[in-house]
Order: structure tokens, then C-alpha cells, then sequence
């Protein structure tokens, strides 16, 4: 059995006074990191104002009431030998720093409420964020192996507050307006839409003692994160294609909805994911670069949201040899349907996914990335590290065969691609 005294590390859970919930998981001698998670994410968005969650990520910054620009923010960031970053998703948006010594926690928590609770909108802040905002969807439009991923997500979500582009449009950025990022702000950046993890070598009452003072305000409403009921699947559409003239490599997203954060399957689709794609002797790797030559590289993505997910295998080749790809991926998935497993497959999927974290958590960041989607999307009965790790030894090949017949069935599936090609010249023998 997997302990996170394995990994040197204790799990200890307060509440705020404002009632959001704060999750520690100390670890001496480390640096801390310290994330600020929202339900908050994209899906909020009204429509026609596509991009509004994602905005409100990038404004907050530009200037607060203690800072009066970029400028002077990250002088105060430089002083501590901060990194920052922040993010936005269909459910979520979130502020973290990472700093190397405890001392300087306080001014951490500082930097986090500024952004949280202090920023200003300044008009002409907002007019400049706007246009980057317009490059950055121009430049994420104008990378197909970056865009395959969005097309492919909202393609599987489609019909959906979920399916919606993250950044949004071109069009449905320029009509965003102050009013309506002060509205998200005030409105979704809530106590109880609110978790907080932390890692590093920090005392749990100090670090409490310090988001009390600095996220102090109380809210009337009951401190409980509100999670949606199953996403629909639909399937109007199955193929989604991209148009980029005069490119010969085709980018592709190929894969199927599957289930929410919070359902157990999720384990059995990682061991699935490490079967399909995940390195050197993944199948999907054996077949498509080492025996045929037909990628340079494959990977599956597992995606799981409040009420939703789905597994999608990603992979590039040209145009000639498309359809033998997707021949060789649905081959895949059909042998997995069908039972055609071997125990040392799943084995081995264990192996490399258990054994790989002892690797990959030797940072404060990497416990925290592990641990917030747990205390966001499962709050009545989150999981550790540790408990998850125990679980995925316990996969059997039974669980695969299941898992699979449950959600990779023919007529299940859904296809993305960017590239010069239509979709007449696609052939999916699924």
C-alpha cells in the first residue's frame, strides 16, 4: 500500500473564516507554492460574450489598489523570487505563486488577494489586454497543432455551455465589456466557489492565519462548491475539420466521451491511457512510429471536468497516410472493446504510472497540479496521491475490458482535424 509518508508528506485540511476551504500538504524543506482555484471557469460565460472567464484572468494583474501597474507588481514579485501564473478552463480559474522561503508567505498571500480582490479594471488596461487577447487567439488559430486540441474539445462538448472555446472569438472578445468583467469578478471569484491548496514547509495555522486576514469577508451564502449533473453527451456532429491550405501535415484528435472527475472509471481510463499512448512501448507507439513510421509522436489525452470528460488520442501524420492512422488507432480501440488485453499490458500501464510519480512529485507545484481537482470537482470525498495510486494497482484487466465497452463502442466516436483535406477524403472503420 502507497502512503504519502512514502513521499514525506501530510495532508491537513482547515476552513476559513469565509468558509472556503484550505488544504496543506506540508513537505520539509521545500519551496511553497500556494494555488487560489475557482468554479469559475468558461462555461459561465454569457453568450456572445465567449472569452469572459478568461479575460477576467488576464486583467486582474494590470493594476490593483496596492499596485499601480505591471511594472510595480513584478518588482514586488522580482524582491521575493516569485513565480506566478494563472489560468483558465471550462470549470475553473485559478491564481498561484511560488515562492523558496516561508518568510516571505505573507507577501505571497498579499500578491493573491490583490488579484482577487483588489483589482481595478482601469479602462485603458483593458482596451491593451484586449488586443492581446485577439493575438493570442490568432496565434493559437494559426497553429494546427495547437488548434486540433480546441476544435477536437468543443467538437466532443458541442451543444454545450462546455463546448465553447475558452479564449472565445474574435467577435465575442471585442464585445466584452468593463461592466462585464467587473460583473464576473464580483460575481464567480465567491468564498464559495473557492478552494485553496498549498505545498511546501509551512505551519497550517500560520498559513490560516494569513488568508484570514487577507480573504476575510464573509458571504452569506452556504460555503459549498455547486456541481452540475451529467453533461449530455451529443453527437449531432462527429467530424470537425479546420481548413489550413497549403499544409501537408494533418493534425488529429481522435476519440470518445467518457465520464466526470469524480467517478471511479477515471482511474481505469489512466491505466488505459498508458496501455494506448503513454511512451515507448504504449501500442499505439509500436505501431504508428516504430513499426510503420507514420508519426513522429502520439499521446492520449484523459480530460475530466465537473460533469463531464472524455480520452482523446492525438497524433499528426500527412495527408496520404491518414486513413491507415486511423485505421491502426480505431484498430486499437476495438481490440481493447473486443477483451483482446494481456495481463502483462496492464501491468506494465500500472507499473510505469505508479512507479513515474515517485519521479515526477518532487516539487511543491507538481502536489498542488495533483491535489485541486480533487478538493474542486470531488469536495465531499476527495482523494489523496496516495489513495488514487492504491486504486490503480487494484485495476484488473476486467476493469479494462469494462471500461472500454462502456465508452469506446462503435458510433461512439469523434474525429478533429486540422489540415488541407476534406472531409470527404476521411474514412473512420469504426
Amino acid at each position: 500500500m502507497h502512503s504519502l509518508k512514502d513521499f514525506g508528506v501530510t495532508k491537513q485540511v482547515r476552513y476559513l473564516e469565509n468558509g472556503s476551504k484550505l488544504i496543506l500538504l506540508y513537505k520539509k524543506n521545500t519551496p511553497i507554492t500556494a494555488f487560489v482555484v475557482f468554479l469559475a471557469g468558461s462555461r459561465n460565460d454569457p453568450k456572445g460574450k465567449e472569452g469572459l472567464a478568461h479575460f477576467v484572468e488576464h486583467i486582474v494583474s494590470k493594476k490593483t489598489k496596492k499596485f499601480k501597474n505591471e511594472t510595480e507588481s513584478g518588482l514586488y514579485l522580482e524582491k521575493l523570487g516569485a513565480y506566478i501564473n494563472a489560468f483558465t478552463w471550462i470549470d475553473m480559474l485559478g491564481f498561484w505563486i511560488s515562492i523558496g522561503l516561508s518568510k516571505d508567505f505573507p507577501d505571497a498571500v498579499t500578491y493573491l488577494k490583490e488579484l482577487i480582490k483588489e483589482s481595478t479594471f482601469d479602462e485603458k488596461d483593458v482596451n491593451t489586454e484586449r488586443g492581446v487577447i485577439l493575438r493570442e487567439i490568432g496565434d493559437y488559430k494559426a497553429d494546427p497543432s495547437r488548434f486540433v486540441y480546441d476544435i477536437t474539445s468543443s467538437l466532443l462538448l458541442q451543444n454545450t455551455d462546455a463546448g465553447r472555446f475558452v479564449v472565445g472569438t474574435k467577435e465575442s472578445v471585442n464585445n466584452i465589456s468593463i461592466k462585464d468583467l467587473k460583473g464576473f469578478y464580483k460575481n464567480m471569484l465567491r468564498p464559495d466557489k473557492m478552494v485553496v491548496v498549498l505545498c511546501g514547509d509551512i505551519k497550517v495555522d500560520g498559513a490560516v492565519e494569513e488568508f484570514n486576514k487577507k480573504f476575510s469577508l464573509k458571504y452569506e451564502k452556504k460555503p459549498e462548491i455547486d456541481l452540475k449533473e451529467d453533461l449530455p453527451v451529443i453527437r449531432k456532429k462527429f467530424i470537425a475539420v479546420e481548413k489550413y491550405k497549403g499544409i501537408e501535415q494533418i493534425n488529429l484528435g481522435f476519440g470518445f466521451r467518457t465520464c466526470s472527475f469524480s467517478n471511479e472509471d477515471t482511474i481505469t481510463l489512466d491505466v488505459i491511457r498508458s496501455i494506448l499512448a503513454d511512451g515507448f512501448s504504449s501500442s499505439l507507439f509500436k505501431e504508428l512510429r516504430t513499426r510503420y513510421g507514420l508519426v513522429y509522436s502520439v499521446y492520449m489525452d484523459n480530460a475530466f471536468f465537473s460533469d463531464a470528460g472524455y480520452s482523446v488520442v492525438f497524433a499528426s501524420t500527412t495527408k496520404s497516410n491518414l486513413n491507415k492512422v486511423l485505421d491502426i488507432i480505431t484498430l486499437e480501440f476495438s481490440r481493447l472493446y473486443n477483451g483482446n488485453v494481456s495481463l502483462e499490458e496492464v501491468k506494465l500501464a500500472k507499473d510505469k504510472i505508479i512507479k513515474s510519480k515517485y519521479r515526477q512529485m518532487q516539487s511543491s507545484d507538481s502536489w498542488v497540479n495533483t491535489q485541486f481537482m480533487e478538493e474542486l470537482f470531488n469536495p465531499r470525498n476527495p482523494s489523496d496521491l496516495a489513495s488514487w495510486m492504491n486504486k490503480v494497482s487494484k485495476v484488473t484487466k476486467l476493469d479494462v475490458v469494462e471500461v472500454s465497452r462502456k465508452y469506446f463502442g462503435k458510433g461512439k466516436w469523434y474525429l478533429g482535424l486540422c489540415g488541407d483535406i476534406e472531409e470527404k477524403d476521411i474514412k473512420v472503420n469504426y
